[in-house]
């Protein structure tokens, strides 16, 4: 009993420095990545730089970019890590789509992917906080744009189920292999059989999964190789209080 003791002693210990080291990093950086994105931004402004000057510069933009994703993933765990309180507000769920469905629709058109949603237009609102709603289902359909091959189907449903309203995320990509997908919610945890390499370090879905856990709701998957994926975020109904 004391072995299993230090043990359970131990992992929590090792928890709690995880989390301080995440939420320190985040606040490191945040300084720095801004002072870079102020000059990057008075450098695109100059008039005498020449056009390879203004490639390279772009591409500094795209890495700051890049880094800027990172830092608000490591913000995003920090918070969940910390304890998320959300105040239960009604969110228009086919607005919030429409609004995550026109952010995406520049990445599908460049693959030439079809992005189609069915939401009926009856539909009540959820309980929730609109901002972490937003980075909810942008996740999800970046990930599904992202690993769905040229000239593929992304598809949007929304059900409504009563207490509950359950968005579906159907791609035509490659599928996930199933000893990834028991995994594939955990931490810094990136599939092997994606068929992209994403470009992630493994936090999306666990911040998607933390973020609607706070709504009391639940997030599943059901892929199958070769035949493609659906994630499933369900949400309860917001609720008058009397």
């Amino acid at each position: 009993c004391i072995i299993v003791m230090h043990d359970i002693s131990t992992v929590q210990e090792n928890d709690t420095f995880r989390q301080q080291l995440t939420t320190n990093l985040a606040k490191e950086l945040q300084l720095p990545l801004t002072t870079l994105n102020r000059y990057i931004d008075l450098l695109l402004t100059h008039q005498g730089i020449d056009a390879h000057e203004a490639q390279v510069i772009e591409m500094i933009r795209r890495s700051s970019a890049h880094m800027q994703r990172f830092l608000a993933e490591l913000n995003d765990v920090s918070t969940l890590d910390n304890g998320l309180a959300i105040t239960p507000r009604p969110v228009q769920l086919n607005t919030l789509l429409t609004q995550c469905i026109e952010e995406q629709q520049t990445a599908a058109t460049n693959k030439n992917i079809r992005l189609t949603a069915n939401m009926p237009d009856d539909l009540p609102t959820v309980a929730g906080d609109a901002d972490a709603l937003l980075r909810v289902f942008n996740h999800v359909l970046n990930n599904a744009v992202k690993f769905t091959p040229p000239d593929g189907d992304v598809v949007i449903r929304v059900e409504n189920l009563r207490e509950n309203l359950q968005v579906a995320v159907q791609d035509s990509g490659p599928g996930i292999n199933p000893n990834d997908q028991i995994h594939l919610f955990e931490r810094f945890f990136r599939k092997r059989s994606s068929g992209s390499d994403g470009g992630g370090i493994g936090l999306g879905l666990t911040i998607v999964k933390g973020l609607v856990e706070a709504h009391h709701g639940r997030v599943s998957v059901e892929s199958e190789l070769g035949k493609g994926s659906t994630f499933y975020v369900m949400l309860p109904v917001y609720q008058e209080k009397r």
